[in-house]
C-alpha cells in the first residue's frame, strides 16, 4: 500500500481549494491536440477537466487506490473512455506511446528524494515527447515567511481534514503530514532553486521554451512558484554528421556522451554485436534485461526508443538510439545520421569499426 492509498478517499476534499492550475492544464492540453501524459495524475484532478474538454489522455500514478476515484470521476463525468488509467512510477513510467504534451501538476516531482531521482523522472518524461512536444511542471520553493507562519502547527484545511508542514530549511524537506478520522499519511517533499531546476533540465536534454511565476503565465520572478514549459533540446549544427562524415566520431572528449540514431537496417550490424545478441527479438522490454544490457560496454539499451521494445513488429519504420556514454550523469550530445551515412555502415566495415572503437573509447 502506498501513502497515497491511505488518504485516496478524501484527497480531493483535502485539496478542494486547488483550482487554480486546471485551466492553465486545459489550456497545454487543447494547444497539443493530444493525447497527453500526465504524470501523477492522482485522483484526475487535472485530468478529468482535460478529457471533458475533449483531449484523450494517459495518466499514470503508484498509487491504485487514487487512480480507483480518477475512475469513479471520469466515469461520473462520462469522459471515462477518454481516460487511460495506468499503475507505476513516474521514473519509469509505463508508456510506449509518444505524445505531444507529458504534463507533472500539483508539485508531485518534489516527491523525488535526491537530484538523481528528479532527473530520472525528467529524462523519462522528456523519453515520452514525440517530436516537436513539450514538457509542463510546476514545482515550488517556500518563502522564509511562508516557513515560519505554518512550521509545526496543526490546522483544519477543510471540515474534518486536518495538516501539518514540517519545514527543515537545511535540508530543503518539506514534511508534510494529513489526517481525517482514522486515515493519516506524511510524506516528504524537497525542493529545489529555479537554477538547480535549470541545471537538472539541461543535463536531461530538455530546454526551457518558459519559465512562469504563477498560472496566469506572469513571468517568474523569484516566485515560490515555478511552471516550467520545456522541450527537447534542439541539435547544434556541431552535433550533427554530415553525410559519409565520420569526423565527429574523433574526438570523444568533445562529448559527455555520444547518441548516434541509426534506422532499422543497420542495427543488425552495429547493435547486436555491441548488445552481444543474436538477433532484435532478444531484447526484450522488462526492467531487469534493459539493466543488465545497460552495463555492457558502450551500450545504454535504455535509450532504444521504448516503442520498438513494445512492438518489435514496427523495428522496419522505428528508430534506434545507441548512447555511446562518456560520463554517465551528463545529458548526451545528439548526433543525427541520414541514409548516406547508415549505407555506409552497411557497406563499410571500417566505418563499423570506428564507432565500435568510438563507443568502446567513451566508457
Amino acid at each position: 500500500m502506498t501513502l497515497y492509498d491511505k488518504i485516496a478517499r478524501f484527497y480531493d476534499p483535502w485539496s478542494r481549494s486547488v483550482t487554480e492550475d486546471v485551466g492553465f492544464y486545459v489550456d497545454q492540453a487543447l494547444a497539443s491536440g493530444g493525447p497527453v501524459v500526465e504524470l501523477a495524475v492522482g485522483t484526475g484532478r487535472i485530468a478529468v477537466p482535460i478529457a471533458q474538454a475533449g483531449v484523450s489522455l494517459i495518466g499514470v500514478d503508484s498509487s491504485p487506490e487514487m487512480l480507483v476515484v480518477a475512475r469513479e470521476a471520469a466515469e461520473a463525468a462520462g469522459v471515462g473512455d477518454l481516460l487511460d488509467l495506468r499503475v507505476g512510477d513516474l521514473r519509469e513510467p509505463p508508456v510506449p506511446e509518444r505524445v505531444p504534451l507529458v504534463i507533472c501538476p500539483f508539485r508531485s516531482l518534489l516527491h523525488m528524494e535526491t537530484e538523481a531521482e528528479k532527473l530520472r523522472a525528467l529524462r523519462a518524461a522528456g523519453s515520452l515527447l514525440e517530436p516537436g512536444g513539450r514538457l509542463v511542471f510546476d514545482v515550488f520553493a517556500p518563502s522564509r515567511d511562508d516557513i515560519v507562519d505554518t512550521h509545526d502547527r496543526w490546522f483544519e484545511r477543510e471540515p474534518g481534514i486536518f495538516e501539518r508542514a514540517v519545514w527543515d530549511d537545511g535540508s530543503r524537506t518539506l514534511s508534510l503530514s494529513v489526517r481525517s478520522g482514522d486515515a493519516s499519511a506524511t510524506f516528504g517533499l524537497h525542493w529545489l532553486s529555479a537554477p538547480e531546476w535549470l541545471r537538472l533540465l539541461d543535463a536531461a536534454g530538455l530546454e526551457v521554451e518558459a519559465l512562469y511565476g504563477w498560472f496566469d503565465s506572469r513571468p517568474y520572478a523569484d516566485d515560490e512558484d515555478m511552471i516550467f514549459v520545456c522541450r527537447p533540446r534542439a541539435l547544434d549544427e556541431v552535433d550533427r554528421v554530415a553525410e559519409r562524415d565520420l569526423s565527429a566520431l574523433d574526438d570523444m572528449s568533445k562529448h559527455a556522451a555520444l547518441v548516434v540514431e541509426l534506422g532499422a537496417q543497420p542495427v543488425a550490424k552495429l547493435v547486436h554485436p555491441v548488445a552481444g545478441i543474436a538477433h532484435h527479438g532478444d531484447l526484450e522490454q522488462s526492467r531487469a534485461d534493459l539493466d543488465a544490457l545497460t552495463y555492457r560496454p558502450g551500450l545504454d539499451v535504455g535509450a532504444f526508443h521504448r516503442d520498438v521494445l513494445a512492438d518489435r513488429s514496427r523495428l522496419d519504420v522505428d528508430c534506434i538510439q545507441m548512447l555511446f556514454r562518456g560520463e554517465q550523469h551528463f545529458a548526451p550530445r545528439r548526433i543525427r545520421v541520414g541514409a548516406a551515412f547508415e549505407a555506409l555502415i552497411l557497406d563499410c566495415e571500417h566505418a563499423l569499426s570506428r564507432l565500435r572503437a568510438a563507443a568502446l573509447a567513451a566508457r
